[in-house]
């Protein structure tokens, strides 16, 4: 039961939040981006054991900004929170058939493949959204500040998504077999 309520208000905070997101920026015309800076290391002298500052990342505001950069800073939002409802929605109807005493079917081996899939094709589609937005906006702020700009544009992807899609795979399978087993020892009956 408390599972099922997590999953709904996931859902919905995500969905949500997603649409305040695009409501903001559209209205306010203001994108704020976080860029990767050039290393520059700060020695914070001898009081400080030892210890120095590398500045990684700074902010770039774009006012005024145009609908193909509008869309750029709301797209890797507007995929996650996408993402977060369709899985949410699939592992919330695995959650009601457990309550319900029939875990083991094929209908649940599917919605987990189903959330899978979801996740890594869907999350590793938000990484890659947001890398080359990412990527952009730092270019265009670099070009922008001239020469002497600290902005160093360069991108990562993480790989988060494909092992979590790799874990509700390996569920989907599990109960794949628990259903096959499951039909099996009916038939002996």
């Amino acid at each position: 039961m408390l599972l099922e309520g997590v999953l709904l208000l996931s859902m919905v905070v995500a969905g949500i939040g997603s649409l305040l997101a695009v409501i903001g920026t559209v209205r306010d015309r203001t994108v704020e981006r976080s860029v990767p800076l050039a290393p520059e290391h700060v020695d914070l002298g001898p009081g400080a054991g030892g210890y120095s500052v590398e500045a990684a990342t700074g902010t770039a505001t774009l006012d005024g900004a145009g609908g193909g950069a509008l869309i750029g800073s709301v797209a890797p939002q507007v995929l996650g929170a996408a993402v977060v409802v369709g899985t949410a929605y699939l592992l919330w109807r695995v959650v009601r058939s457990l309550r319900e005493g029939d875990p083991f079917n094929r209908r649940n081996a599917r919605r987990l493949t189903a959330a899978a899939l979801i996740v890594m094709i869907g999350g590793t589609a938000v990484g890659v959204v947001d890398a080359m937005v990412g990527l952009v906006f730092a270019t265009e702020a670099a070009e922008a500040l001239g020469d002497d700009s600290a902005v160093a544009p360069g991108t990562g992807l993480s790989f988060l998504p494909i092992a979590i899609g790799l874990v509700l795979g390996v569920l989907a399978e599990v109960f794949r077999r628990g259903a096959a087993m499951r039909e099996e020892l009916e038939g002996l009956v």
